[in-house]
Parts: structure tokens; sequence; C-alpha cells
């Protein structure tokens, strides 16, 4: 992706001017999803901005914003600077990935599209789900979706991936637990141990997803 398009919002960010649950902008529910180089960050996490800003070194923005929805989804454990285009996210959730030293950094999509603005100006609507993901400074990256059954020991799991446009498609050769997608993006992963499970989907040139299955 190119460089300007990374206009994010960083830095110790406190929600200012908070409303009563009561005056929350209900219709700006969205899910909030952190993907680092290496592993997941912050699974979907559904957020409700309120009225008010978010600020970072006496500069702000409405919390009915890209900002104010990560600002409450990682409850202010990130941090960053201001340049000409806005705020750039350097470090979230302990890991830093910053442009110019990690040969990294955060991207934002939005309903699995890369923005074209700051998170500061991404409008938020109800529903939506935004991904902040570090990809590498060269070359491109595409989000993934995993499908699981939510119970089951013998899982047969779909992985699509998005275009630049959002278009989700079947993705052959990607891993999940170790089984690799065939043509129609399918595959079967038995699972050995009772309990809560996390699958990841991954391949290269993509953002790795996430999805939990109970094994009985």
């Amino acid at each position: 992706m190119h460089r300007k398009k990374l206009l994010a919002i960083g830095g110790a960010l406190a929600v200012a001017a908070v409303m009563p649950a009561a005056n929350a902008l209900a219709a700006t529910k969205v899910t909030v999803r952190i993907e680092g180089k290496n592993k997941t960050l912050l699974p979907a996490t559904a957020v409700t901005p309120h009225r008010g800003t978010v600020k970072m070194s006496g500069r702000g923005c409405p919390s009915a914003t890209g900002a104010g929805a990560v600002a409450l989804a990682v409850h202010g454990a990130w941090s960053g600077t201001w340049f000409s285009f806005g705020f750039e996210a350097t470090k979230i959730l302990g890991e830093t990935d910053n442009y110019s030293t990690t040969n990294s950094y955060w991207e934002l999509f939005v309903n699995n599209v890369a923005s074209q603005s700051g998170i500061c100006d991404v409008k938020l609507k109800r529903g939506e789900q935004i991904l902040f993901a570090a990809v590498p400074a060269t070359g491109t990256e595409f989000p993934l979706e995993l499908i699981a059954p939510r119970h089951a020991t013998a899982v047969r799991v779909t992985v699509k991936a998005f275009d630049a446009k959002g278009k989700a498609k079947p993705l052959a050769r990607a891993t999940v637990a170790g089984t690799t997608t065939d043509s129609n993006g399918t595959a079967t992963v038995t699972l050995t141990h009772a309990g809560k499970v996390t699958l990841t989907a991954a391949d290269k040139g993509y953002i790795r997803a996430e999805a939990q299955v109970r094994v009985s």
C-alpha cells in the first residue's frame, strides 16, 4: 500500500467529554480487530464510541470515528506520532511497527477494504468492521476470513480472501492447523483436545484470520 494511506491516529489517547451510556452513539456500534505481524493482538471486539473526542498532544478528533473505536478497544494501549498527514500509530498492544525502523506499518481496513483516509477521518457506520493490521512496507496484503462451525471434532473450514474492493473469494493453499485448503478454499481439521480451540488461517500476502471452535 502507498505510504500516504497510513493516516492512523496514535498516542496515549483518552476519551474526553464522554456522555452517559444512555447517550452512547448506538448507531455506531462496530467491531475492532488488531492483527500483529505474527499473532492476533485483539480478536474482533464490539465497541460503541461515545460523544466527545479523542485527543493526543493537544489535537483531537470526534470519538465517533475509527480513532474513537480503536481507543476504546485497546483501552489506550497504543502510541504514535503526529505528522503532516495526521496521526500515525506506531505501537499497539505492545507491538511496534514503525515504517522507518521496522520495515512494517499499521494499516487500517474498513469492512476488509484498505482505507483511503486517516482513522480520524473515518466516520463510523453501524456494524462496520475495523481492522488494524501490521503489514510490510513493500508489497500488498489482503484480509482473510476463516469460517468454521462453533462445535465440532472434525472441522470443515472455509478460507476466503478479500480483494482491494472487499470482494471475497475462496483461497486455495491457505494453512489452517497444519492443513492446506483445496481449490474451493476448504479443508478438514481434526481436533483432539476438548474445550475451546482457536483456529488460524494464514497465507503469504494475506492478513491472518481466526475462528473459535468448541470441542466436546
